[in-house]
């Protein structure tokens, strides 16, 4: 197997492209042999999934005496850099990369994994003919205990009263970045830089320009007591979908109309 391209390094490892049984593949070996458990493990996870909105494994076994995995291409960009790149998405697009990322929480927890590090820049998008498809990659940091994840703009910041990256972390992850898509930027707590954590009366910031059902359907979904969001993957995407009806509700409303104090007075006469 020759590496052709190297895509970036994480914790766990570093992902190259190469052709592997006549295939372009994404081959992610372990940095080191200490991080060979975490590839066998994001091996194990992969093999349990069966989703269109996760990368399929092609292969798992050992690369030049470390411990390695090839997976497809998740796509030519990742979430993360068409939000940096701030390309141009209908509302239509963007409402379709939430539904697929909704749907993805509903995948994982229907197999009951849990991702652990959910940020756009681990969700590769795709352009088939048609509509954007998105792919989630990088499971290495599924749930280690109290491992930590990547991206803290995008991870549930209450986790650790948790004790564990759970399946709220994540549902709290793909809201954040639902936020994201819909407005270019993360939600945030205080100031934009506070930790929540610290003071109960830090509060959560969601974009000004939303419509009032997406907002609150984004403020109830990142809520800083986990009793207070939705509590599965189903309900969250079954909030949004409630969420989507009031939305359009509100675009499709006839404008207000108002009576001058001449017409008004006018009518009276008549």
């Amino acid at each position: 197997t020759v590496l052709e391209r190297r895509l970036g390094s994480g914790s766990a490892g570093t992902a190259y492209t190469c052709t592997l049984d006549g295939r372009g593949v994404v081959l992610k070996v372990a940095n080191d042999a200490s991080c060979d458990k975490l590839i066998d493990d994001e091996a194990d996870a992969l093999q349990r999934l069966d989703s269109p909105r996760i990368v399929s494994l092609h292969r798992h076994g050992s690369f030049q005496g470390r411990r390695a995995i090839a997976v497809d291409s998740a796509g030519h960009l990742t979430l993360g850099e068409m939000l940096r790149q701030a390309l141009p998405l209908s509302a239509s697009e963007r409402t379709a990369i939430a539904d697929q990322l909704l749907q993805l929480g509903v995948d994982l927890e229907a197999a009951d994994i849990v991702h652990g590090d959910l940020h756009p820049d681990h969700i590769g998008v795709a352009a088939p003919p048609g509509d954007l498809a998105i792919q989630a990659f990088d499971f290495s940091l599924r749930p280690s205990g109290s491992a930590v994840p990547g991206s803290l703009k995008y991870a549930d910041p209450f986790f650790e009263t948790r004790d564990v990256l759970d399946a709220a972390a994540d549902r709290y992850s793909i809201a954040a970045m639902i936020h994201a898509v819909l407005t270019g930027v993360p939600p945030g707590w205080g100031n934009g830089h506070s930790d929540p954590t610290l003071n109960q009366s830090i509060t959560l910031k969601v974009e000004d320009s939303l419509s009032d059902p997406i907002a609150e359907f984004l403020s109830t979904s990142l809520a800083r007591n986990v009793a207070d969001r939705p509590g599965s993957a189903e309900h969250l995407l079954l909030a949004w979908k409630k969420c989507l009806q009031k939305h359009k509700s509100i675009l499709k409303a006839p404008p207000a109309t108002t009576t001058s104090p001449d017409q008004s007075s006018s009518a009276s006469e008549g």
